[in-house]
């Protein structure tokens, strides 16, 4: 007889092209929370679409979907955001305390290991080497490509101080300068989907067109962009950015202790995004490192 299998299944998945962290998902059959930091989570309810005003579903619309409950945190609870009156409220909300009662467990196992392990990737023109990482799948039935079919350096460049963050956005000339780099060195080849092992390394998926044999962990780069360049200036480029983009790769399970502390010495420019992300960190190699960040982005705010 097989074991029962539990209520809930909590993972990360990665959010990609850019790379901007990884979301937490803690999901049931009928309820799922998720997280972008690990404290703040968005309750979902799976729930039949209202009927219109007459009484009939909404042309095209599936008949059940997931919406949003309410906001939870350990420390203020769930609050309930205003909802359809037409929805059965009565029904949902021991959906919601069942999951909430789970979260309060769960959270204390941050982060949770990612499953989207299918990866599509843009190789180099030259050596047909993993150059940029554009997104991923936890489901192989599920291998969307993103739209555009390129890689983004920032989904929102903008000459400005990114919102709420301490770290300064690299000039919208410097990111435009980049994307064309990585453009550029991928030549007009098509992005190859991967299934990628525990030990790092990546399997080619048949029919994806890219190479036959498997491809070895070294190859693919751990912060999801090569970051050796032959070329002086266009090394700065990929560095700086890299740099600027510290406090978010540090979710990234996987990377070397001499890695990691690197980025977290580089992380401390942006002390707002460590406070909000550190919950999220797999590794802490320097404490004293992030310690101070939260204790800089807590004085920020008063």
């Amino acid at each position: 007889m097989d074991p029962p299998q539990p209520a809930y299944h909590c993972f990360g998945v990665r959010r990609l092209n850019p790379f901007r962290g990884v979301i937490q998902i803690c999901a049931g059959r009928e309820a799922r929370a998720l997280s972008a930091d690990g404290h703040h989570w968005e309750i979902q309810i799976l729930t039949r679409r209202p009927d219109d005003m007459w009484g009939a579903p909404p042309p095209g619309e599936p008949a059940s979907q997931f919406i949003r409950f309410g906001v939870w945190s350990p420390d203020a609870g769930l609050r309930q955001v205003p909802a359809n009156p037409l929805l059965d409220l009565a029904a949902m909300l021991p959906l919601c305390q069942a999951l909430t009662g789970e979260l309060e467990q769960a959270v204390r196992r941050l982060p949770f290991p990612l499953t989207d392990r299918y990866e599509l990737w843009l190789p180099d023109a030259v050596d047909g080497r993993p150059l940029a990482l554009l997104a991923s799948s936890s489901d192989p039935e599920r291998l969307l490509p993103p739209d555009p079919l390129r890689w983004q350096a920032d989904r929102a460049r903008a000459l400005r101080e990114t919102p709420g963050s301490s770290s300064p956005r690299p000039p919208d000339e410097r990111l435009a300068r980049l994307e064309r780099l990585v453009a550029d060195s991928a030549g007009g080849r098509g992005p190859v989907w991967f299934r990628r092992s525990d030990d790092g390394g990546g399997r080619p998926l048949a029919g994806s067109g890219g190479p036959q044999e498997p491809v070895a962990a070294e190859a693919f780069p751990p912060l999801l962009l090569r970051d050796r360049w032959e070329d002086p200036a266009h090394q700065r480029l990929v560095d700086d950015y890299l740099e600027w983009r510290a406090a978010e790769l540090l979710t990234l399970p996987g990377l070397d202790p001499g890695l990691r502390q690197r980025l977290e010495r580089q992380a401390r420019a942006d002390a707002v995004a460590v406070a909000r992300l550190w919950r999220l960190y797999p590794v802490i190699v320097d404490q004293q490192q992030i310690r101070a960040a939260r204790v800089e982005a807590r004085l920020r705010s008063r």
